[in-house]
């Protein structure tokens, strides 16, 4: 499904050169969930930027299904992004003048993609179709995670990235939020990518990669 090949990133900080990611090779299997661990600073977010193509390696090479996505034009890694990949952050990132239904179809939008029965069944898995009309004020942070989650699979990707999504939320939301997004991969057969700092959702895992120094380390 995925593979990062000899991946290095440097940040220009002043005059000083950060090495964040150093000579990083990774392979995730379709449908697997990893769970990617390591202190702050080890280069976490900085790796699943690599793999959504929010950034790009200063070396080495990106491979979805064996092709490459490093050195394409903004259009076209535009058109990955939207079409491969889902993405749910820890502070949401919902548009608070949408409604709930928009912003769960807002990425089948600019393809003309939005397939009505799909998001039917995944706000209904997702306890969000008597919210559909509301806008994002009106949600509970447990509600606008699921939004976020429903908004990450809308476009059918095969590749979920999670960025620590229950950061924002107390344990039992947190666990709820967890077993709806587990249950949707599993059910979608889509391959899920999550960086947390929670060792209880790391064992949920299929495999667990630290990262520590731009290098993964276990």
């Amino acid at each position: 499904m995925l593979e990062l090949k000899n991946i290095n990133k440097y940040y220009q900080n002043g005059e000083n050169k950060n090495h964040i990611l150093k000579d990083l090779n990774l392979h995730v299997k379709k449908g697997e969930f990893v769970a990617i661990l390591g202190p702050s600073g080890s280069g976490k977010s900085t790796l699943l930027n690599m793999i959504g193509c929010l950034d790009t390696p200063d070396s080495g090479d990106v491979l979805i299904e064996g092709k490459s996505v490093i050195g394409k034009d903004d259009k076209s890694m535009s058109e990955y992004r939207r079409q491969y990949v889902g993405f749910v952050f820890q502070a949401f990132n919902l548009v608070p003048v949408f409604s709930v239904y928009e912003n769960i179809i807002l990425p089948t939008v600019v393809d003309e993609r939005t397939d009505t029965e799909y998001i039917e069944l995944l706000m209904e898995k997702l306890g969000l179709q008597e919210h559909k009309d509301k806008f994002p004020s009106m949600l509970s942070g447990g509600q606008q995670q699921r939004v976020a989650i429903a908004r990450a699979l809308a476009a059918k990707p095969k590749l979920v990235l999670a960025d620590e999504p229950t950061g924002n939320l107390d344990t039992e939301t947190g666990e709820a939020v967890m077993n709806l997004l587990i249950d949707s991969i599993k059910e979608f057969e889509q391959t899920l990518i999550m960086i947390t700092h929670n060792p209880e959702i790391a064992k949920r895992a299929d495999r667990v990669v630290t990262l520590r120094d731009g290098r993964i380390v276990e």
